[in-house]
């Protein structure tokens, strides 16, 4: 993450920084507290605030109860009733191969990849006093390290969209997976990755919002993946032009629902029908998915054999 660090880039009297050897005029600066002979060295005051911040983070009950329920209920990714569900992308080289992230002498791509970041994830949450070890520190490369399958994306642009008129250097330059996902050749070898050779498997990939507005659709790779982004940011309403999408699962196949943007209440109670939200069925089955075939029906069937077991065992049943 070396190319992170861009504060000895910056020439703070000539008030310009270097981004990917180019020279680029900073606008509104404020690096007052900045020493320009070690510009990652902290003052004493932003120190004592780095610190304080820490103690708040480490302690505070109600984000130990929330990381509990990430801990318990969350995980990088899920296969349920055959489907696979992720969050962001599964990295991928521009030749459409799995992008591997190598560390030290090994090597992590496609389902391996999100396996290693969850078992440190876990580790790092296991004790939040811990704040220097090797698990603790690939929480924040995922947050933008540009292998993280939670980002996606070549850098992380916030000190350009700060202090750079230049709105080339805000582009943050995604991996190729948001190109191919519109592939049924991609979408297919991304579900035998994770051991999905059935026709009825479906991708169902979150987090990024869908552009209606220039022509995209929430259904891509020939129906193999569908896109859904809650749609909870009002600020990227204008350029999704929804307020987001459900995506509804039962017997019979999948439902698309695009809900609208809510304006305000006086509008609502003034046209009720104003919000509704559009569903359309996308994919409808010829034969329905019965409950043994689903994952709570085999969970059902593992504990009527393990019951008959026991029977079995103490009541020679």
């Amino acid at each position: 993450m070396q190319d992170h660090i861009t504060l000895d880039k910056i020439d703070f009297w000539e008030e310009s920084v270097q981004i990917d050897g180019k020279k680029h005029a900073l606008v509104n600066g404020c690096f007052q507290t900045v020493c320009p002979d070690n510009p990652k060295k902290l003052s004493s005051a932003e120190a004592e605030a780095v610190d304080s911040l820490l103690e708040s983070f480490q302690h505070s009950i109600k984000l130990a109860e929330h990381i509990a329920f990430l801990m318990n209920k969350g995980s990088m990714y899920k296969i349920y009733n055959n489907h696979l569900l992720f969050h962001g992308c599964i990295p991928l080289e521009a030749s459409g191969d799995f992008q591997p992230l190598q560390i030290h002498q090994a090597q992590y791509a496609g389902r391996e990849l999100l396996d290693f970041f969850e078992y440190h994830i876990r580790q790092a949450a296991k004790d939040p006093s811990v704040g220097d070890d090797f698990s603790t520190d690939l929480i924040w490369y995922c947050w933008n390290g540009k292998l993280s399958p939670l980002f996606g994306k070549k850098k992380m642009t916030t000190l350009e969209r700060y202090f750079i008129d230049d709105r080339a250097t805000h582009k943050e330059a995604e991996n190729p997976y948001f190109s191919y996902r519109k592939s049924e050749k991609i979408c297919r070898l991304i579900l035998e990755e994770f051991g999905l050779f059935s026709e009825e498997s479906r991708i169902v990939n979150g987090h990024t919002p869908v552009k209606t507005t220039k022509g995209e659709s929430p259904i891509r790779g020939q129906g193999l993946l569908f896109v859904i982004d809650g749609g909870l940011c009002e600020a990227y309403q204008k350029k999704t032009g929804t307020a987001g999408y459900s995506l509804l699962n039962n017997s019979y196949g999948f439902q698309l629902v695009t809900h609208q943007p809510f304006q305000d209440v006086a509008k609502a109670v003034e046209s009720p029908f104003a919000h509704t939200s559009l569903k359309k069925v996308i994919e409808h089955v010829e034969q329905r998915t019965l409950i043994k075939s689903t994952t709570i029906g085999q969970t059902l069937l593992r504990q009527q054999q393990e019951l008959f077991a026991l029977l079995h065992e103490y009541y020679d049943y």
